[in-house]
């Protein structure tokens, strides 16, 4: 049933996709995948380094695989095969390839605890349900890729390691789950979590018959050869987490609502603001709980206690985590449908036993509520069955993900904003792009895109909250934006030598209208453009020309004066050939210093160790 259900996730995805658009030169951008494309991009140009210096955003900042939380695989593939194969084919196949394998685990992970078939059939189809019609297909097609994967993979890792708690002694069963954490870990780092809320959920329903030798070499040895391998890309990541430029420390609002009321709601289906539910959701879970407590096969019973218990807990951490401030900012709110996973098994388990227990009743009543309640779930997974069909479908209707096809063209905003680029801007100066949290250009985080197509520069982040730089709905460098003077306004722009300015808020516009040296070269739709009447150099000191700027590369020549201090931000790590003194300057209130270089010779390159 495992390769049973990858081929039916392969024709639904390859229909939706389209599979002919695969192999095409097209590109897969939305929300976060246009994201995504330029993280890769950077890490191809960059190989065969796997961190090095980006100077297209934020005045430069240390990016590249090790520094890629959300897309370290597809990085660090395009990292690999570039320049034969392109980053949107790459980027598309890592894609394609998530989409068929995750429903399969499924099935996988019931094949492994030796369930019958129809019990593994069952988990297959409801696998594909969960991973369609609920918000699992929003969070794919978004470009949560690794997420949605690791999420599907957590449940046949668990079920290993509770073969390994119950009855396997065998350590290549430790050294494959030590292999596959440090893979799974590495292509999301939220991968643990799930696992954690399971080893959890064993204890407190094993907890009689525990060893604790034995938990303890799973623990350490598991735990182990998953860290390992992933040491290039944590102490990179640790080395570097003082600068808000990386991490962000709480900056990101998504995914954060403390609501319990989120539980029912989501478990009655509602799909709306912060609810993310589901049809399926209330059948999983009834079938789940009938498993947990009637179910007459002791094996059955244990392993769905425990897997209902993990799941409760996922849902519970998902609406409340978020109440702890350190917690929240790992975006508690996107496990709600993870632990729906972990209900799948139980409930396969509790529907065959509750039909079967329908039949061997005598009680009257007994027996009519069952029948009434095994034909109400027949009827809600029939509709969720029918939800599935229809996000699947080409039309004009409700989807819960993007709907088809995946892959687009480029669009209105960003052949525009392209345009403007290329004829109203040059390499002397930057742009100061304004960013919108409801995606107005296109429904993608293309500047990324935007900057490396046109080869420009842009001052604030190539993702919403990236950055102090940042500019977005009316906000810029942390302050609403028609609260700075004047005076501090033009000052930013000469630190940071914006030539360009690109908003849509009304704010913003209004704002800017009002500044004397601005002028405005360009209007569509929501956008307005604007050019700053000012001298536009990247020297703060000294002079000198930038003779190229690329990916962890910039040449500097004809350099002139006893301190040169330039408008790129400074990082620890950062080289020059031939050797400086590169010391850190700050300017105004950015907690990021800019690079100042003491007796620098007359040309030089600076690079990011």
């Amino acid at each position: 049933m495992t390769i049973f259900t990858f081929f039916i996730q392969f024709l639904c995805v390859a229909y939706t996709f389209p599979l002919s658009e695969l192999f095409s030169d097209q590109p897969f951008f939305h929300i976060d995948s246009a994201f995504h494309w330029y993280q890769m991009q950077l890490a191809a140009n960059i190989a065969p380094h796997f961190i090095g210096y980006d100077p297209f955003f934020a005045a430069g900042y240390p990016g590249g695989v090790t520094l890629n939380l959300s897309a370290h695989m597809p990085a660090l593939l395009a990292s690999l095969l570039t320049p034969v194969v392109s980053v949107s084919i790459i980027y598309k196949c890592y894609v394609f390839s998530c989409a068929i394998l995750g429903p399969a685990c499924i099935p996988l992970a019931a094949s492994l605890l030796r369930l019958s078939f129809r019990h593994t059939a069952l988990s297959g189809l409801l696998s594909l349900i969960l991973w369609w019609a609920s918000i699992f297909h929003w969070y794919h097609t978004a470009g949560m890729v690794s997420f949605v994967m690791t999420s599907f993979i957590a449940l046949p890792f668990s079920v290993a390691m509770y073969q390994y708690l119950e009855r396997d002694r065998n350590v290549r069963t430790l050294i494959t789950l030590g292999i596959m954490g440090g893979i799974s870990f590495f292509l999301h780092p939220l991968f643990p979590i799930p696992i954690a809320f399971f080893m959890l959920a064993y204890v407190c329903t094993s907890w009689k018959k525990i060893s604790l030798q034995r938990m303890t070499t799973l623990i350490l040895v598991v735990s182990g050869i998953s860290l390992i391998p992933n040491l290039f890309w944590l102490i990179p990541m640790f080395h570097y987490a003082g600068d808000p430029s990386i991490y962000l420390k709480g900056g990101q609002p998504y995914q954060k609502v403390v609501d319990a009321n989120l539980l029912w709601q989501e478990l009655i289906g509602q799909f709306h603001g912060n609810v993310h539910g589901a049809k399926i959701y209330a059948p999983l879970l009834i079938g789940a709980f009938f498993s947990s407590i009637f179910s007459k096969n002791r094996s059955m019973l244990q392993i769905a206690r425990c897997l209902t218990l993990s799941g409760l807990f996922i849902l519970v951490f998902a609406a409340t985590g978020a109440s702890i401030s350190a917690i929240g900012n790992l975006q508690p709110n996107r496990f709600s449908p993870v632990g729906y996973i972990f209900l799948i098994i139980p409930a396969t388990i509790g529907f065959y036993d509750a039909i079967q227990f329908s039949k061997e009743w005598q009680n009257f009543f007994s027996k009519s509520f069952l029948t009434v309640g095994v034909a109400v779930i027949v009827t809600m997974t029939s509709y969720a069955s029918y939800e599935m069909v229809r996000e699947i479908g080409y039309g004009n209707w409700g989807h819960y993900g993007f709907p088809p096809p995946g892959v687009r063209g480029m669009g209105e905003y960003s052949k525009w904003i392209l345009n403007f680029l290329e004829s109203q801007t040059n390499t002397q100066g930057r742009i100061l792009f304004e960013l919108s949290s409801g995606r107005i250009y296109d429904d993608a985080h293309m500047t990324g895109y935007y900057a490396y197509t046109s080869d420009r520069e842009f001052i604030g982040g190539s993702y919403p909250y990236f950055h102090f730089t940042n500019f977005q709905d009316g906000m810029l460098f942390g302050h609403p934006i028609n609260q700075l003077s004047k005076s501090s306004f033009i000052d930013y722009m000469k630190i940071y030598n914006v030539g360009w300015i690109l908003a849509h808020s009304e704010t913003s516009k209004k704002y800017l209208d009002s500044i004397p040296t601005l002028e405005v070269v360009g209007e569509y739709k929501e956008f307005k453009a604007y050019q700053i009447n000012q001298a536009l150099s990247f020297f703060t000191e000294g002079k000198g020309n930038i003779k190229v700027r690329s990916h962890d590369l910039i040449v500097l020549s004809d350099l002139q004066g006893n301190v040169v201090t330039l408008k790129y931000h400074y990082f620890p790590g950062i080289l020059s050939s031939p050797r400086s003194t590169i010391l850190p300057i700050y300017m105004m209130d950015d907690p990021t210093p800019f690079i100042s270089i003491r007796n620098p010779p007359r040309d030089m390159t600076l690079s990011l160790q």
